[in-house]
C-alpha cells in the first residue's frame, strides 16, 4: 500500500488521460526521488484532483495488482468442470480425487471406473416385487404372511418381533430367526399340523393346505471397511448385493482397489468380485446376496498404470500381477488406426529396491508394439509407469503436389513411374498463360533435405 500509493499520486500528477508511458515515469520518480505518500498526494492535489478522486485511483491500482497476484486456477477448474458433466460430485475436492496430477505438458488423467458410483443406488437393486431369495433368512422386523386354504381358511400377517418370535393366534409363539423360506415353510406345517389335523391326516389326503410367503423386508445394517470416503455402518435394501451395495457408500476412493473387493461373513472372507469385468464386459460379476452384519472390505489399488496418446479411451488403470501390456491396451479400448506401432514409451519411476543399483530414480523405456502384437510376447508393467502412444506422422510418400499455370493444381497419387507429361495430362493440361521455357521440380530427399531440379518444360513435353 505504502509503494502503491505514491506511484498513483503521482501518475495522476502528470496527466488526467494517463498512458502506461506516463505512470512508468510516474514510478521511475519515486524510485529515484524517495517521494513520501503525502508528498505525492500534495502533488496531485496542486494538479487539482479531488480525494475522491485520488482514493479511486489507488483502490483500481490495489484491484489491478490483487488480481495479477492471484494464482492461476486453470488446472482446478478444468479438472472440475469436466468431471461435473457426468458425475456431479458434491465438492470439487471430491471431483479432483478422480483425476492424476499432471506433468508439464501433459493432460489430465482420470481414474477409470471410479465416477460410476455417483448414481442412485435404487438402479442397480433387483426388484422388490418378485420371488425372494431361498437363501434369505428371517430375522426381526420381516413379516412372514401365512395362508391355510381348503378346508380350513385364514390368513395372518405375522411379524418377526426383536427376540426372533411370531405369534400365531390359537397357537402361541414360534421361534423363527435365521430359517431360510424353505426351513421357515416347514416349521410352520409342524406346529400347524398339531391345531390343524387336515393339513396332515393320517391315511387320508389333506383337505387344508399352507402358504408361507414374505410381505415386507427389513433393511440390512452392513459393515464397509477399507479404502472408502466414509467407513463405517450402512443400511442397504434387502435385496442388495455384493455388488449393487458399493453405490450406497460411492464405492471405494481412488486408493481402493476396484478389481479385488471382498466379502466377509463371520470373519472368513466367502466372495470377491472384479469390477472390471462389469466396466468392460457389461456382465454382472459372480455375485453374493448381502447378509445381515456382512463386512464389505476393500483393500489398496493394485499396480497403478496409466496410458495416453494414441488410445481410444486414455486414464488410470490398476493391473493385477499377472496382467500385461497387451492386457491394458485392450482394458483401454485399443489402439487408434493413428497409432505408431515401431515405439511406444514407458516413463517410469524405478522401485525402492533397485534405485541405488541402477543409480537412478525415473527412467524412459521403449517399446515396438508391433513386435509385442506379432510375438504375443508378455511385457509386464509396473506400479507408477507412465505409458504415451504415439502417433503416425502427416506424411504421405506416394504424394506429388503440382503447383501454377495448370487447370487443376494439387496433390496426386504418384504410382510407380510418372512422368511430368503424364501429371500434366491428368491435371488436365497446361493454361495458355504458361511459361514453356521452364519447370521445377523440388525433390525431398529420403534424409528430408531438398533438391532442386530445372527442365525445359517444352522439351519435357
Amino acid at each position: 500500500m505504502n509503494k502503491i500509493l505514491p506511484i498513483v499520486l503521482v501518475s495522476l500528477s502528470f496527466l488526467v488521460a494517463q498512458t502506461d508511458a506516463e505512470v512508468k515515469q510516474a514510478k521511475e520518480i519515486i524510485k529515484t526521488t524517495g517521494m513520501t505518500e503525502a508528498e505525492a498526494r500534495a502533488a496531485a492535489k496542486t494538479q487539482g484532483y479531488t480525494d475522491k478522486q485520488i482514493d479511486a485511483a489507488i483502490q483500481k491500482e490495489l484491484d489491478a495488482k490483487k488480481t495479477a497476484e492471484q494464482p492461476s486456477s486453470e488446472y482446478s477448474d478444468k479438472a472440475v468442470s469436466d468431471l461435473g458433466k457426468s458425475n456431479e460430485p458434491d465438492t470439487a475436492e471430491e471431483e479432483l480425487k478422480l483425476v492424476s496430477e499432471p506433468q508439464p505438458g501433459r493432460v489430465v488423467l482420470r481414474y477409470y471406473g471410479y465416477d460410476i458410483f455417483k448414481r442412485d443406488p435404487a438402479i442397480f437393486q433387483a426388484s422388490s416385487v418378485g420371488a425372494v431369495d431361498p437363501d434369505y433368512l428371517i430375522g426381526p422386523g420381516d413379516e412372514i404372511i401365512l395362508m391355510l386354504w381348503g378346508e380350513t381358511q385364514f390368513r395372518q400377517v405375522l411379524t418377526v418381533d426383536r427376540e426372533g418370535f411370531v405369534f400365531i393366534p390359537e397357537i402361541g409363539q414360534v421361534f423363527v430367526n435365521g430359517l431360510n423360506l424353505s426351513l421357515l415353510e416347514s416349521k410352520l406345517f409342524k406346529v400347524l399340523s398339531q391345531s390343524y389335523a387336515s393339513l396332515n391326516p393320517e391315511g387320508r389326503k389333506p383337505t387344508t393346505f399352507l402358504d408361507v410367503s414374505l410381505g415386507n423386508l427389513r433393511p440390512l445394517r452392513i459393515q464397509v471397511l477399507g479404502e472408502v470416503a466414509q467407513p463405517g455402518a450402512y443400511t442397504v435394501s434387502p435385496s442388495a448385493t455384493l455388488f449393487s451395495s458399493l453405490y450406497y457408500f460411492n464405492g471405494p476412493t481412488t486408493l481402493g482397489s476396484l478389481r479385488d473387493i471382498r466379502l466377509i461373513r463371520a470373519g472368513k472372507e466367502i466372495a470377491s468380485i472384479d469390477f472390471y469385468d462389469y466396466l468392460l464386459t457389461g456382465k454382472t460379476p459372480e455375485d453374493q446376496k448381502l447378509q445381515l452384519d456382512d463386512v464389505i472390505f476393500i483393500p489398496k489399488r493394485m499396480q497403478t498404470v496409466a496410458i495416453e496418446g494414441e488410445i481410444n479411451r486414455p486414464g488410470i488403470y490398476e493391473l493385477k500381477r499377472n496382467e500385461t501390456f497387451s492386457d491394458l491396451i485392450s482394458m483401454a479400448g485399443d489402439l487408434k488406426i493413428t497409432a505408431y506401432l515401431n515405439r511406444a514409451q514407458i516413463d517410469r519411476i524405478v522401485p525402492f529396491e533397485q534405485r541405488e543399483e541402477i543409480g537412478m530414480d525415473r527412467m524412459f523405456t521403449d517399446v515396438n508394439l508391433e513386435y509385442l502384437s506379432r510375438t504375443k510376447k508378455p511385457f509386464p508393467l509396473q506400479d507408477g509407469d507412465r505409458i504415451q502412444i504415439f502417433s503416425v506422422l502427416d506424411l504421405r510418400l506416394n504424394v506429388v503436389e503440382l503447383q501454377g499455370s495448370v487447370t487443376r493444381p494439387g496433390r496426386y497419387e504418384l504410382g510407380d513411374a510418372m512422368r511430368l507429361s503424364e501429371l500434366i495430362i491428368k491435371a488436365d493440361s497446361l493454361l495458355g498463360d504458361a511459361y514453356m521455357e521452364r519447370v521445377d521440380i523440388i525433390r525431398i530427399n529420403p534424409d528430408f533435405t531438398e533438391q532442386l531440379i530445372k527442365l525445359d518444360l517444352k522439351k519435357a513435353l
